[in-house]
């Protein structure tokens, strides 16, 4: 971060701070999709992720006054949605050891679902993504735990 983006920041989150949301929302527009990223590697659920990315956001606004400055203002929301996976996660149950293999069972008993797996795989936008699927692994192994 150059010295110019370090005193906009500043600049936004005393302004934040005296009420203006505008200016909170602004300087957090470029640490949302990091945000993001954490929580849906930690949850790995889309809707679950934006409802824990909200709520992130929202503490992070009613908190804003906690915000001491000891770490970059981005880590901060961060934190906070951190804490509010592993929430969710504890509040969640178990998934059963062998919930994979139910599932893939379901799936090839399915016509449906066998389409619909297979036209998700053919979709041009459709790009697999092996980081993003070890990171899905681990939240399974996580659940299942």
């Amino acid at each position: 971060m150059s010295a110019h983006d370090g005193a906009r920041q500043q600049d936004l989150l005393l302004r934040a701070r005296a009420g203006e949301q505008h200016a909170f929302e602004t300087s957090l527009l470029e640490y949302a999709p990091g945000l993001r990223a954490v929580i849906r590697r930690m949850i790995g659920h889309p809707e679950d992720t934006e409802d824990l990315v909200q709520d992130s956001l929202a503490r992070a606004w009613q908190t804003l006054d906690s915000f001491r400055g000891d770490a970059g203002f981005g880590t901060w929301p961060c934190a906070i949605g951190v804490r509010r996976a592993i929430d969710h996660l504890r509040r969640q149950k178990r998934w059963r050891a062998e919930a994979q293999i139910v599932c893939a069972k379901e799936c090839f008993a399915s016509p449906e679902l066998q389409a619909e797996v297979v036209g998700g795989l053919s979709e041009p936008s459709f790009v697999y993504d092996a980081e993003e699927h070890i990171a899905y692994c681990f939240t399974c192994v996580g659940r299942s735990l």
